[in-house]
């Protein structure tokens, strides 16, 4: 599903859009949830089944894709043969706490054994929902594209040629920081 939509853009816009306009979007609006998930380094599209298989690190959290959901976790051996399940909430806690999607697993006690692929995690990749900032700030972005009296435009003639631009990302901070909560950290 994607970010946005045409009503949204046309309910941010105060106005319908014009054949122009609705062709624009066509591949605008694609394009946009590909910046916005290059942006936060994750992406928003809805959740799917998958299981994932991970190195142990040696140490007590494990970075993973983010999930909205996980099923099950457990360690392998080199034949894919479960040899341990790990319980939830007694072995270990799924984190970031109190947010839409998981992304780290940190152990209760001990550490992760260090190994390639010898964790395999079966869930829900992605979100279950499109997160409200995320179709605001992707409708936003998407107006701003298509509006040609949008704010911060700039412009410049050079011997008879002129153009007019705006960098939609740096002078919006609306934008920045609906996006911002939802950048992946790294460490």
């Amino acid at each position: 599903m994607p970010y946005t939509t045409e009503a949204q853009i046309e309910d941010y816009l105060e106005r319908d859009l014009n054949s122009h306009e609705v062709g624009m979007i066509v591949t605008a609006i694609p394009a946009v949830d590909h910046l916005v998930d290059t942006i936060c380094g994750r992406t928003f599209e809805n959740t799917t089944a998958a299981t994932r298989y991970y190195d142990g690190n040696g140490k007590r959290e494990l970075f993973i894709n983010d999930f909205s959901s996980v099923t099950s976790i457990a360690y392998i051996d080199e034949d894919s043969v479960v040899t341990v399940t790990l319980e939830e909430n007694e072995e270990y806690e799924l984190y970031p706490l109190n947010a839409d999607y998981k992304n780290s697993i940190v152990l209760r006690g001990g550490t992760w054994s260090k190994g390639i692929k010898n964790i395999k995690v079966v869930g829900n990749l992605g979100f279950t929902s499109i997160p409200e900032a995320i179709q605001m700030a992707a409708t936003m972005i998407v107006a701003n594209l298509i509006d040609s009296y949008a704010q911060n435009l700039k412009s410049r003639s050079i011997e008879g040629y002129s153009e007019v631009y705006t960098n939609i990302l740096t002078e919006n901070p609306q934008i920045q920081s609906l996006l911002s909560s939802y950048k992946k950290v790294l460490v």
